[in-house]
């Protein structure tokens, strides 16, 4: 826990980060990650994208389903709650929808579980 101390996480996040990490198989997560087709990259990689390692609390880990090209650099992604309502789904629709309208790349993403 002195790592995660030292790497600037508060004790009460450090130790559900120990607590969590003591239920998880990496391997396991990355077949299952694999297996939908996609990859995760983290941001001490290259391809983890400029514009969003430079946010205040960007995410360590992206699961990147695709190639990201250049022109995605300014694409515009909504990640949904894990529970989502048939209003937010379909308002988030709509902002999509309409950036891609204007050339934006955009997605969205739903997370069960």
């Amino acid at each position: 826990m002195g790592a995660l101390r030292a790497a600037g996480f508060d004790s009460h996040l450090a130790e559900h980060i120990v607590q969590t990490r003591a239920k998880i198989d990496p391997a396991q997560e990355l077949e299952r990650v694999a297996a939908a087709g996609a990859r995760a990259i983290t941001w001490y990689e290259d391809e983890y994208p400029r514009l969003l390692k430079g946010i205040s609390d960007p995410p360590p880990v992206l699961f990147v389903n695709g190639t990201l090209l250049p022109e995605d650099e300014r694409a515009v992604t909504v990640v949904g709650t894990r529970r989502t309502t048939a209003y937010g789904r379909e308002a988030c629709d709509h902002l999509v929808a309409g950036w891609r309208r204007r050339g934006a790349p955009s997605s969205a993403a739903w997370r069960a579980g």
